[in-house]
């Protein structure tokens, strides 16, 4: 199979993150790809190193996206050829073989493939796991995502670009900022139940620093997800979901929030 992967890459302001990540795609034994660089209007001197390194298959566009990465990513979408569609976030990176692994599932009939990444961090000092772990979606996936939470990293997704188009990519509404990832997961998982797990880690992931704004965001996705999606679950999936990443998802925004003792009642409620 030598069809075309058309790479989304967002950006601003991450010159060298931005090189490394393209390089790690330049590096890939399967070379039938494309990047979209979408750049929010960077200051540093992302435009050159995207052109320095000379490559007719690497794409540069613009964008003002007004603190909206869906808005880019959207746009790399609508210019992408090719048949699939792979989101590399900016700050992240794959190993050589993750395209190829991942070509090999769509030529069995899967729709999504994702996989683990390892975690590397910005920070002096990260205490956090070293691998975002992900798991084989069991159908109805939709349920699965809802009751057991998030398993998709943005950057181990590769997606059929017909699938992608169906549901009308990312939500670029302001309540879901930096959930529209998850959001799109679910609303594939009402499209298609082809989600295919490779059992490697393929890649490597950057944390960023937790804040109180990350805090408050997290809680407004949670609310958007509630809203839209866990009152269609039954009585005892809405209780899984609350138990098993709902609750703690709220009590750590709220800790970072230094509201401590809303956090520690949540907690709490959780181990009972």
């Amino acid at each position: 199979m030598n069809l075309l992967i058309s790479v989304v890459t967002p950006t601003y302001n991450r010159a060298a993150d931005l090189a490394r990540a393209l390089n790690s795609v330049l590096r890939q034994t399967y070379t039938s790809w494309e990047v979209l660089v979408i750049d929010n209007h960077s200051t540093d001197n992302t435009y050159d190193v995207v052109h320095q390194l000379n490559d007719a298959r690497i794409k540069w566009l613009e964008i003002t996206n007004n603190g909206v990465i869906a808005k880019s990513r959207n746009l790399g979408i609508r210019h992408a050829a090719g048949q699939f569609i792979a989101f590399l976030d900016s700050d992240d990176l794959w190993k050589p073989d993750k395209l190829e692994k991942a070509m090999f599932w769509f030529g069995r009939g899967f729709d999504v493939v994702y996989h683990d990444m390892h975690i590397i961090s910005n920070k002096r000092v990260y205490l956090g796991p070293r691998k975002f772990r992900t798991r084989q979606l069991v159908s109805p996936v939709l349920n699965d995502l809802l009751v057991n939470g998030n398993a998709l990293p943005t950057s181990s997704v590769v997606v059929r670009k017909d699938v992608l188009d169906q549901v009308g990519g990312f939500r670029e509404d302001v309540e879901i900022i930096a959930g529209e990832d998850y959001e799109l997961w679910l609303k594939l998982s009402g499209r298609t139940q082809r989600f295919k797990r490779i059992d490697d880690t393929l890649g490597y992931l950057t944390k960023g620093n937790e804040n109180a704004f990350s805090a408050i965001r997290l809680i407004s996705i949670i609310s958007e997800i509630e809203r839209e999606y866990i009152s269609g679950l039954s009585t005892e999936e809405q209780r899984r979901a609350h138990v098993n990443w709902i609750d703690y998802a709220r009590a750590r925004s709220e800790y970072i929030e230094r509201k401590y003792d809303d956090a520690k009642m949540k907690l709490i409620k959780i181990l009972a």
